[in-house]
Parts: structure tokens; C-alpha cells; sequence
């Protein structure tokens, strides 16, 4: 049996070969790009000891949203922002759907500086998580819970397969943040 993790590379590879397959374009637009920049990321995560959780995460997760390249600075006022490709899970075939595309972003206040890139990964656990995403844009906090990670090479914080939080996040950073 294939696994789910595998399976939501091949689709991921599929999408991004059948968008690449149009005969009358030559490049690839900026969903395709995308799309083929997510599948790489959910590789990389999956396929690094470091980050050898995901792959539960992946595997049990209602939705996942992967976010190649969350670009993060500050100098006292901080922003962060990327686009990413959410793709849900059909709770009865077990199947990843076709893509969406959102854009995520925040600010912040308070003494920080610095600039950071980041590939994030979200699993979402369950379907209300997933609603409440899709109406109301994601809201980590008072909507839903979050727990951390990994979230480098040099930083980690425990979590526990116990699935009891609505969405999971880990990054891969490069750069130097502090706040």
C-alpha cells in the first residue's frame, strides 16, 4: 500500500507535470512554478532525519498547506509573508484533492530585526480547522490551535503524536531573525 505522504508527492507531480504538459506555453506560470516549488519542500521535509515527524503528520492530516518561501523582516516593525498550496484530504478515499492557492502573511511590533526565508509546512487535523481556514483565512490562536516543530537546524521544540492541536507547523529558515 501506498503511503499517504507518497501519495501527496505524486500528486503534487502529477499537477505540476500536467501544467507543465501545455503544449502552447513556455514557461511555467507562477501557479505551476508553485506547485512544483511545494512538491520539492514537502520532499525535503519528508525525506530529512531532522524532521523525521512530519511524515506522521502528513500521513494523519486532514489538509496540508506548504508555504515555499515565507520571507520574514523586521527592523522594530516586522512583516512576513508567502504563498502557499493547500491541498485536502477526502475523508472517505483518503485521496489528496487539487490544489488551492493562498497567501499568508502577518506584522508585528516590538523590538526585532532582521530578515529570514522560510519553508513552512502546515498539517491540518481536522475538517473544522480546514472550514474555518477557508471562511475566515488563517487565524492561528483564537480560531485554532497551533504547536511548533522543528524549526531549523539549530532550533526544536518537542510535540507529541497525540494529534490534539488543529494545525502542526515546521520551517526550514536561512537568514537571522531576532525579536
Amino acid at each position: 500500500m501506498v503511503k499517504s505522504a507518497t501519495r501527496l508527492i505524486a500528486v503534487l507531480a502529477f499537477v505540476t507535470a500536467g501544467l507543465a504538459g501545455q503544449p502552447a506555453k513556455a514557461q511555467l506560470s507562477e501557479q505551476e512554478q508553485l506547485v512544483a516549488r511545494s512538491r520539492l519542500v514537502l520532499d525535503a521535509f519528508l525525506s530529512d532525519p531532522q524532521f523525521e515527524s512530519v511524515r506522521v503528520y502528513v500521513q494523519n492530516a486532514y489538509a496540508i498547506l506548504i508555504v515555499p518561501q515565507m520571507l520574514k523582516a523586521g527592523f522594530l516593525v516586522g512583516a512576513n509573508y508567502g504563498s502557499g498550496v493547500l491541498l485536502v484530504r477526502d475523508p472517505q478515499s483518503g485521496q489528496w484533492g487539487q490544489p488551492a492557492f493562498y497567501s499568508v502573511g502577518g506584522g508585528s511590533v516590538g523590538f526585532q530585526i532582521g530578515l529570514q526565508s522560510s519553508d513552512m509546512i502546515f498539517t491540518i487535523m481536522n475538517e473544522n480547522a480546514v472550514k474555518k481556514l477557508l471562511a475566515h483565512g488563517v487565524k492561528f490562536g483564537a480560531d485554532a490551535g497551533v504547536a511548533a516543530g522543528p524549526l531549523g537546524a539549530q532550533v526544536g521544540t518537542a510535540t507529541t503524536t497525540s494529534f490534539g492541536e488543529d494545525v502542526y507547523a515546521w520551517g526550514m529558515s536561512q537568514g537571522l531573525f531576532g525579536g
